[in-house]
């Protein structure tokens, strides 16, 4: 499986450094092969030598291979919905709700293609998920981060200076308010240093203050806090969340509060004088950061599990094939969408079908039911698509972007079975309706979630047991798609098929 992380080029950010985090994470399982993608202008030399120790390869590109999945973070969602990415397989990685609602037009957002994928680095994300995008909970998937090993092997000095750290960049309004009004205490800015002096100093300060929006679980707090600081946040962005920042409430400051920089300057004397008493409330807090490398990789697990799952599971029942099998065969190969399963399920064969499809590099299972019906049932219980079709041995797909044009419809239409025409031997193109205006009684004109079909079946009977299998499925109600896009050739009545046989049969008065 191929995926592409996209990523900002020539950028060294926290944000940035999570997004290699999680492509070396993934490509620990074998049947993953990431990349970080990089997109933007600075295309020359793009990565930043501080992400080589991660050993990512990576690619600039606007042209990722079909059937891969992308994996963008917030500040590029807008690409999810772009047409040359139609298709593929995508997921969002909400590193921080604020940039996003910062850099997304009003127009653009929170619309998502169906079928989407939102990775919550938060549980601000989580809640801005589910309260304004309306992602189901089986959309979300929780991957936050962790720090960088010289912090989680930092060594605290025991006795701390009686100094305030901050950062310039966030929340600078406030903080330069409770500055003017406490003369008497130093304020040392984190700007202008290297990582070695920013862990250095926060190992040696006694309080780090952060007074800015939270737009995700921020790094620098967590920093603060592993080198042995006392910490004190607003209440904004994932500061507002307990799981997010587990502190004490007395240690988040409503700044919008009237009595704002009165309440925080007694705190921050209060933990000045008191550092060894304060110190011991953020234990949790430390303890919380020590594991989320494991939470991380639990995490990515969920991730790589999920994605394990093909977009498309074809199932063919196939009886002695070996020769007019490979024209299905063939059409399935060529396709450039490459996120599917195909099962070949060989029914009663005397002949080499099951290893000429394993040639094909098909799921290939021998069967004795002599039933077409039966040995659908079988490819069914195989399935692990999201999405099922269906292909007779002695039938074809017509060109090589059959599943490519599918996948893009799937993420127009929101429905558990998408119709779509067929050439008819001898009769030329079919509507997928029919004269009448009714689905034809096939299976392998029509796409299926495979959810929808659940446990029904198809039933032992000798010939049009696809007749019966679509009538129990209409039953259930589907939400139909009606897709006016030839994608199948129906070979009927091929010389030696169960169409032609039974044809013959009823000529003949059987």
């Amino acid at each position: 499986m191929r995926i592409y992380v996209a990523c900002p080029s020539n950028h060294v950010t926290g944000g940035v450094e999570l997004l290699h985090q999680i492509c070396k994470e993934l490509n620990r399982y074998e049947w993953i092969d990431a990349k970080i993608w990089y997109v933007g202008d600075k295309i020359q030399e793009p990565q930043p030598r501080e992400y080589d120790e991660y050993g990512n390869e990576y690619v600039v590109t606007m042209d990722p291979e079909k059937g891969s999945t992308l994996i963008f973070p917030e500040v590029y969602a807008a690409l999810a919905n772009h047409p040359n990415y139609a298709g593929f397989r995508k997921v969002i990685y909400w590193e921080s709700v604020d940039n996003y609602l910062k850099h997304t037009p009003a127009e653009q957002a929170l619309q998502f293609p169906n079928g989407i994928l939102h990775l919550a680095q938060s549980y601000y994300a989580m809640d801005f998920l589910r309260e304004f995008v309306k992602a189901a909970d089986d959309q979300i998937i929780f991957v936050s981060d962790f720090l960088n090993e010289s912090y989680l092997q930092a060594e605290p000095k025991a006795e701390r200076a009686r100094q305030v750290a901050y950062n310039p960049a966030k929340g600078f309004e406030f903080t330069q308010k409770v500055i003017e009004a406490m003369p008497g205490v130093r304020f040392v800015p984190i700007k202008d240093m290297s990582k070695e002096q920013v862990r250095d100093l926060l190992c040696e300060s006694a309080l780090y203050v952060d007074f800015g929006n939270h737009p995700g679980k921020d790094r620098i707090p967590r920093e603060a806090c592993i080198c042995g600081c006392a910490v004190i946040t607003s209440t904004k962005g994932s500061a507002r969340f307990f799981e997010d920042v587990p502190i004490n409430d007395c240690y988040k400051i409503d700044i919008d509060a009237a009595d704002a920089v009165e309440r925080c300057k007694c705190m921050i004397m209060d933990v000045l004088d008191n550092y060894d008493f304060h110190n011991a409330y953020f234990e949790q807090y430390r303890e919380q950061i020590r594991a989320e490398r494991e939470m991380f990789r639990q995490g990515v697990e969920s991730l790589a599990m999920r994605l394990k799952t093909p977009r498309f599971s074809i199932i063919i029942p196939a009886h002695n094939a070996e020769e007019h099998g490979l024209r299905a065969f063939d059409s399935i190969k060529r396709q450039r969408y490459k996120d599917y399963e195909c099962i070949v399920v060989c029914d009663a064969c005397t002949d080499m079908t099951a290893d000429v499809a394993r040639a094909f590099g098909f799921n290939a299972v021998s069967v004795e039911f002599g039933n077409d019906g039966l040995a659908r049932s079988k490819g069914l219980d195989m399935a692990r698509g999201e999405w099922v079709l269906f292909l007779d041995d002695d039938d074809w797909w017509l060109h090589e972007f059959v599943l490519e044009q599918i996948a893009e419809k799937l993420e127009q239409v929101d429905c558990d079975v998408l119709l779509f025409a067929f050439i008819w031997q001898h009769r030329g193109y079919a509507t997928p309706l029919g004269n009448r205006g009714f689905p034809w009684p096939a299976v392998w004109n029509k796409c299926w979630r495979r959810d929808f079909i659940g446990k029904t079946r198809f039933p032992n009977v000798y010939s049009i047991s696809d007749a019966y299998f679509h009538t129990e499925m209409m039953i259930k109600n589907p939400r139909m798609a009606v897709w006016d896009m030839p994608l199948y050739y129906y070979n009927y009545l091929r010389p030696g098929s169960i169409s032609e046989l039974a044809r013959k049969g009823e000529n003949n008065g059987n």
